[in-house]
């Protein structure tokens, strides 16, 4: 008997989150910005080395998809657009923007962004008056303003200001993701080479055509990786810069990344090009922290399986479910062990006689489904 299995690397375990307990009340915060005040926020502007920037790899020739580039997404203020927003925050009492992007959780109730809209590693200071504003446009504010209660990075960050892990989250008062009807899924570990990214933010510059009040998407695909582990993602052709810090990095459905920096300012030969801090193991344990509460459990169903009688040596299976993250599955053959199997098995080679498969789905978080499915047939080879 032979079953198609699926197995992959185990990624390497990250550093605990960093966090910080925000003691301001919700309502207070809330309060303290006025419309002018957004209006005349500054972008958060991280700067990496330019020195960097010509040792990077030599960039091919971009191959992207159809009507690659800029674009004004439309409806703002619904689904799933609705789902981006801007940030505010303050530091040193100068307020800043940046982005950010509702994450399916738990919790309901966190989005990630970038690190250095958050903490600011110089200063040794965390962001205060922290909002985030779905939806946002020319200063309408068309699902209210959330404060954040919980504001968390990553260790890399905190401590080295390390752009391979320019990543945070933040937790909100209320009840954002029931407020808006939905929030985005997050991916990690995904190859990145050559992947196509629809990317989110609130770009202020270049100035113009953008000055911070609209939404603003770019399609583009990863055609290099800078200098870090993990290596942070360059896209092409992405004009957005500053303000579009933190906004969300979207692939086949899910956030996978979060908008960091560019060489644009230092380097003009790198203009349109857009780096990304790419989800891997300090993402995970940030969307895993308390703060967030890690994935909603995934499901699991049989979206094809054989009849009760097969009259053949080879069955095929199908099975899928629903959860935060992509999925994968673990198959239980008669009284085998549970082994990594795909969401497309065929299982061939099979004797006469009754046998059984059961199923569950694992998410990227390693958190199995509640059930686990179960499908006997029996295999009869007479004519």
């Amino acid at each position: 008997m032979v079953i198609a299995l699926a197995i992959g690397a185990t990624p390497a375990i990250a550093a605990p989150a960093v966090t910080k307990e925000v003691e301001k009340s919700p309502r207070a915060i809330e309060a303290s910005w006025t419309t002018a005040d957004f209006l005349n926020a500054r972008p958060a502007e991280p700067r990496r080395s330019p020195g960097a920037a010509f040792d990077l790899p030599r960039f091919p020739e971009a191959k992207v998809s159809a009507d690659p580039g800029d674009f004004y997404p439309q409806n703002v203020d619904q689904l799933p657009q609705s789902l981006h927003g801007k940030v505010f925050f303050r530091m040193g009492g100068i307020a800043y923007e940046c982005s950010g992007t509702l994450v399916e959780s738990k919790n309901a109730n966190s989005i990630f962004t970038a690190g250095h809209c958050v903490y600011d590693p110089a200063t040794k200071q965390w962001a205060t008056d922290f909002v985030f504003v779905p939806g946002y446009e020319n200063g309408a504010e068309p699902h209210g303003r959330y404060a954040a209660t919980l504001l968390a990075s990553t260790k890399g960050w905190k401590e080295s200001s390390s752009f391979s892990h320019d990543i945070a989250t933040a937790t909100l008062a209320g009840t954002p993701a029931a407020d808006l009807g939905g929030a985005e899924k997050v991916a990690f570990d995904l190859a990145a080479n050559g992947r196509s990214y629809t990317i989110y933010g609130y770009p202020g510059m270049p100035n113009p055509p953008y000055d911070g009040e609209r939404l603003v998407g770019c399609r583009a695909s990863v055609v290099t990786r800078d200098k870090g582990s993990p290596r942070p993602i360059g896209a092409y052709p992405c004009n957005m810069t500053h303000g579009a810090s933190g906004g969300g990095w979207m692939t086949g459905g899910y956030l996978n990344a979060v908008f960091s920096y560019v060489y644009c300012d230092d380097s003009p030969d790198l203009c349109g090009y857009a780096f990304a801090s790419y989800f891997s193991g300090a993402a995970k344990r940030l969307y895993t922290d308390d703060g967030v509460g890690g994935a909603i459990p995934p499901t699991v169903e049989f979206k094809y399986s054989p009849p009760r009688l097969v009259k053949k040596r080879k069955v095929l299976f199908k099975f899928g479910g629903e959860a935060s993250t992509p999925l994968s599955y673990l198959c239980k053959f008669d009284q085998r062990p549970f082994e990594p199997c795909r969401s497309r098995t065929p299982i061939s080679r099979l004797s006469p006689g009754t046998h059984s498969l059961k199923v569950r789905s694992v998410d990227q978080t390693g958190q199995k489904s509640a059930r686990t499915i179960t499908r006997k047939f029996r295999v009869s080879l007479k004519r």
